[in-house]
């Protein structure tokens, strides 16, 4: 049994995911509020078991993945529906699935005066309602995310955020589900930026040379893998002629 094959299977299988993650990341690079997805490697993992068990626990491994959720650069945009927290917390929206939670402040005004994402999900306010706006006016949308049209008061957003975004698990491109028993809370830094965009947090160069790195690995363990399965199959070969 050829433990190099067994640990360099485990390579390319670890080097297959962080290669999904990173490909997922660029694609998403130029997306609002994207938060950009990470991979931790575990290679002290020893355990007991078959060759092939233990082969597999002392090679590097995908451990987890995580979402890393630092703030990524704002961009101004003029557009008074675009809207960036520019410190802490998350936006609410309703979806069929339930309240989700997002950085993405890219609304628009719906058929019925709701301020929707562009996914068509109402914003919710801060008593889990859709805030509706009346049918013409200059829309004001305070720090506090007080929003007002002509100076009269549509509703507030719901911005909350949570201790151990841990607790966030992402469901969507840039939408956060909390785990069961998650307390969300008001944010400790509040600033609500109108006509503003906060850009995804993903930097283009560092993931381009990110993806190439693991995919020269990648190749340089599918090569080890054929001329390790040739020198099995030479050693196979030579000992049944030996017979």
């Amino acid at each position: 049994m050829n433990h190099g094959l067994y640990i360099a299977a485990a390579g390319l299988k670890s080097r297959s995911q962080t290669l999904e993650v990173a490909a997922n990341n660029m694609a998403n690079a130029s997306v609002a509020g994207y938060k950009r997805d990470m991979v931790f490697y575990n290679i002290f993992n020893r355990v007991e078991g078959s060759p092939l068990e233990r082969a597999l626990a002392d090679s590097v491994v995908v451990e987890e993945a995580s979402t890393d959720f630092s703030a990524g650069p704002l961009q101004r945009t003029d557009n008074p529906l675009d809207l960036a927290l520019a410190a802490d917390g998350f936006f609410a929206v309703q979806t069929e699935q339930g309240v989700r939670y997002t950085r993405n402040g890219q609304f628009t005004i719906d058929s019925d005066r709701r301020l929707v994402n562009q996914m068509g999900q109402p914003l919710l306010n801060d008593n889990d309602r859709p805030i509706v706006l009346p049918p013409q006016g200059q829309i004001q949308v305070g720090s506090r995310g007080d929003v007002s049209v002509d100076g009269v008061l549509a509703g507030r957003i719901q911005i909350v955020d949570f201790a151990d975004k841990s607790q966030l698990t992402k469901t969507g491109g840039v939408l956060f589900q909390a785990a069961e028993g998650a307390e969300a809370q008001p944010p400790q830094n509040l600033s609500v930026k109108q006509g503003f965009l906060e850009r995804s947090n993903v930097n283009p160069v560092d993931g381009l040379a990110d993806a190439l790195h693991n995919m020269r690995t990648f190749e340089m363990l599918a090569r080890a893998m054929r001329m390790m399965s040739r020198d099995v199959d030479q050693k196979a070969i030579n000992e049944i002629a030996r017979v």
